[in-house]
């Protein structure tokens, strides 16, 4: 299964979210589902995207 990570730099904090469900990201802005299924939308602020597949779940075509 994939899984994604979400940090977020707001007011100099750092701000993890993991397991992220949703994630609709563009230059400007950030919106995104929490594993508690809350809503966040961040605007103007510093973001990195971490996505990957654990283990046991690679796909097929996966590059190993």
């Amino acid at each position: 299964m994939q899984k994604t990570n979400i940090t977020i730099i707001w007011q100099g904090k750092t701000l993890p979210f993991d397991d992220v469900k949703y994630v609709e990201a563009q230059p400007s802005f950030i919106i995104f589902d929490d594993k508690n299924m809350h809503r966040h939308t961040f605007s103007g602020v510093l973001y990195h995207i971490e996505s990957y597949y654990d283990d046991e779940s690679l796909p097929s075509d996966a590059i190993q």
